[in-house]
C-alpha cells in the first residue's frame, strides 16, 4: 500500500470525524486503482459529512469505476457446440450446418 494511504489511514484513526481525511484517502486509493477501497473511504466520509458535494462526486465516480471493472471481468464467451453432438455425413458436413441450410430453403427461421 502507498505511504500516503497508510498515513491517511492513521490520520483517520486519530480523528475519525474529519471528512477531509476520508476524501484524501479515497483519492489515494482511487489513484492506485483500488476502486472498492476508495468507495469505502468516500462512503465513510459521507457518513461524517453527508452534505459534502466533493465527497459525493468522488464517491459516484469511484462507484462507476467499480461497476466498469466488474463488467470487464464478465467475459462473454460465444456458445460452442460440443464436438460430441456433431454428426457428420459421408462428405464431412456437420449435421447442424445441414439443418441451417434446410431451414433457409424452407423459409423457416
Amino acid at each position: 500500500m502507498c505511504d500516503v494511504a497508510v498515513a491517511l489511514e492513521i490520520a483517520i484513526g486519530f480523528r475519525p470525524t474529519f471528512s477531509a481525511a476520508y476524501f484524501s484517502a479515497g483519492q489515494a486509493y482511487f489513484n492506485l486503482k483500488k476502486y472498492q477501497k476508495a468507495v469505502d473511504r468516500f462512503r465513510a466520509g459521507l457518513k461524517e459529512d453527508p452534505l459534502n458535494e466533493t465527497l459525493l462526486f468522488a464517491f459516484r465516480k469511484a462507484v462507476l469505476e467499480v461497476n466498469v471493472a466488474r463488467e470487464r471481468k464478465q467475459v462473454r464467451r460465444p456458445l460452442l457446440i460440443p464436438t460430441s453432438t456433431i454428426v457428420r455425413d459421408d462428405l464431412g458436413t456437420p449435421s447442424w450446418m445441414k439443418l441451417k441450410v434446410l431451414k433457409n430453403i424452407e423459409g423457416k427461421s
